[in-house]
């Protein structure tokens, strides 16, 4: 899964640097902490607009614990999770003299890949171990200011999660910069 998530964001990095942003976008870069929204808990998060109007985005969010027995009887558990969500947003805005203005509706939809992993041993050695990867669908429903120029990214929204048989109704918050 790790090959995968490198492999992913490399190529997301290539088409950022290859493919040009529109004139009128003069700072098409974001980075940006989200809370809760496409990657459940957290992500940090990188985007660009190909467009005035459209743009990609890709997160990641690691989450490892572990736990042995305070008694030194050898008993230990660890889990994993590593989330990468990935989606293509249409923006509405305003225009004024020829730039987009700072306030938009975003909406985007996208996928959520998902890595599990965890593991538990005891005296007599591994007791439990499984690991697993999936996909999900993720879509982003919000407000987003984000200056032309650059400088402070809020972003506010709806962003369920969806799958075969989940739907979970999250909302996400970012911070960032615009480059």
């Amino acid at each position: 899964m790790k090959q995968l998530s490198f492999s992913i964001l490399s190529v997301l990095l290539f088409f950022s640097i290859i493919i040009p942003a529109h004139a009128q976008v003069t700072a098409p870069n974001g980075i940006y902490v989200e809370l809760l929204g496409n990657g459940m808990l957290y992500t940090i998060n990188y985007d660009r607009f190909l467009l005035d109007n459209i743009g990609v985005r890709a997160g990641f969010e690691y989450i490892g614990l572990s736990a042995s027995s305070p008694s030194g009887s050898g008993e230990s558990a660890s889990v994993s999770m590593l989330l990468i969500p990935i989606t293509l947003n249409y923006f509405l805005a305003s225009h004024d003299n020829g730039k987009v203005g700072s306030s938009k509706l975003e909406l985007g939809a996208g996928i959520l890949f998902v890595s599990l992993s965890a593991s538990a041993s005891g005296n007599a050695g591994s007791i439990f171990s499984a690991s697993g990867i999936g996909i999900a669908g993720t879509a982003t429903i919000g407000y987003r200011y984000q200056p032309s120029d650059g400088g402070f990214i809020f972003r506010i929204g709806f962003t369920p999660i969806f799958g075969s048989r989940i739907f979970l109704p999250y909302g996400g918050l970012s911070f960032g910069y615009g480059f």
